[in-house]
């Protein structure tokens, strides 16, 4: 009887502290999801991607941190004027998708921004044809994959 007590109790105690951290993560997620959309600067998002990168780390089977780390960076790449600092903006919302998609590989919501993301990245510079961006050059093994071309 008193292993079963303990066995039940230790259960109970494992759900409530499961659910203490969900309601932690969710806290931290909802007030974070709002920085980004009201954030006045570049800095301001900044902060809000930092955040959204340790709950990443922190929550090793969340995909959605690393999904709204990538729209920061997207967020603050449109706001950015110089080029460099926008490619590079941009290659960082690709690193966090990459992340996302290891841990769903199928989800629709990161494919859907990750292709968000290929359809702006632009060459620094104009002059360039947009088939030679870096971008392209890395991405065209996998564009030839692509059923039907």
């Amino acid at each position: 009887m008193k292993k079963t007590t303990t066995l039940i109790l230790a259960i109970l105690l494992s759900v409530h502290l499961g659910f203490a951290n969900d309601g932690k993560y969710l806290e931290a997620m909802g007030k974070n999801i709002q920085a980004v959309y009201a954030a006045p600067t570049i800095a301001d998002l900044q902060n809000s991607v930092n955040t959204f990168e340790r709950i990443g780390a922190a929550e090793k089977t969340k995909w959605e941190p690393y999904y709204y780390a990538s729209f920061g960076y997207i967020m603050m790449a449109t706001r950015e004027a110089e080029g460099t600092k926008k490619d590079s903006y941009l290659d960082l919302a690709l690193a966090d998708i990459e992340k996302a998609k290891a841990i769903v590989p199928n989800e629709s919501e990161v494919a859907a921004l990750e292709g968000f993301i290929h359809s702006i990245l632009q060459p620094v510079d104009n002059s360039t044809p947009r088939c030679l961006c870096r971008h392209w050059v890395k991405h065209w093994p996998l564009i030839q994959t692509i059923p039907g071309r």
